[in-house]
């Protein structure tokens, strides 16, 4: 039985695949991410300037975005984040994610945060939409980024 402290365990069992312990594979997976400029997914149904800032709103059906393995990574954020939060299975059932970008002078995106939306099927007809899931990271919390998101 492991010890509640032993994060390194913790760690890999929750994040399995995604898991990396070995400082040359991070550093060199780390340069790769510095280089890339994040494009972001879904269509864009919303923008706002708050604070001096630009932000847009993005839509996404991840199930039938041609990246939906960006779910993976927004997921594997929800721990830090989210106590007894869990991975969604978007093969399973009708997600929808609301993405939140801060867009720079360089036309550069900074993932501010995300809110996900499932649709419980009642019947063949009828369905709930519920919220899931959402998060404002915490360089922007405190800014009413997180109301301007739920509005939208």
């Amino acid at each position: 039985m492991p010890i509640k402290d032993d994060l390194d365990f913790l760690l890999r069992n929750f994040y399995s695949d995604y898991y990396l312990n070995d400082d040359e594979k991070f550093l060199e997976i780390l340069e790769e991410e510095l280089k890339y400029q994040l494009a972001p997914i879904g269509n864009k149904i919303s923008e706002f300037t708050h604070i001096d800032k630009k932000f847009e709103v993005f839509f996404s059906d991840i199930k039938k975005d041609e990246r939906k393995s960006f779910n993976v990574f927004l997921q594997l954020l929800l721990p830090f984040f989210i106590e007894a939060a869990n991975i969604i299975d978007i093969e399973e059932n009708f997600w929808h994610y609301f993405i939140v970008y801060e867009k720079n002078e360089n036309e550069h995106y900074k993932l501010v945060g995300f809110c996900t939306l499932n649709h419980f099927h009642r019947n063949i007809q009828t369905y709930r939409t519920m919220i899931s899931q959402f998060i404002i990271l915490n360089p922007y919390q405190r800014k009413g980024l997180g109301l301007k998101l739920l509005e939208v």
